[in-house]
């Protein structure tokens, strides 16, 4: 296994996060889940996850198989709830804009059960 301290001694090599995806810090960690959440690149980074080994070591592929079950499960809950908000404030806007188009926004309850 490769850690730090053998990456560093070599001096053609760099030790650094990945450009994509990185659960350093609590604000990276919640702009990957965000963008993990919108389904833009979630294969690279639960790749990425399922690699990881241990702080300050090389990553070794397939090394976490079971991260890939909680990067499926936060998608498909994530992407719900997401997309039920989305839609229902669209719809809200929506009804609110059509009633003030007809009218109905002034109107009591009783009034609009007789429309």
């Amino acid at each position: 296994h490769v850690d730090k301290g053998t990456c560093l001694s070599a001096s053609e090599h760099v030790w650094r996060n990945p450009y994509y995806g990185s659960f350093d810090n609590i604000a990276a960690a919640v702009l990957t889940l965000f963008e993990v959440s919108s389904l833009e690149g979630w294969p690279y980074v639960m790749y990425r996850a399922v690699d990881i080994d241990a702080e300050d070591r090389a990553p070794m592929r397939d090394n976490q198989p079971w991260y890939a079950v909680y990067f499926v499960a936060f998608i498909v809950v994530g992407n719900f709830l997401v997309n039920n908000m989305f839609v229902g404030v669209v719809i809200r806007s929506f009804t609110s804009m059509k009633e003030q188009l007809i009218g109905n926004a002034m109107l009591t309850e009783t009034q609009r059960v007789w429309l």
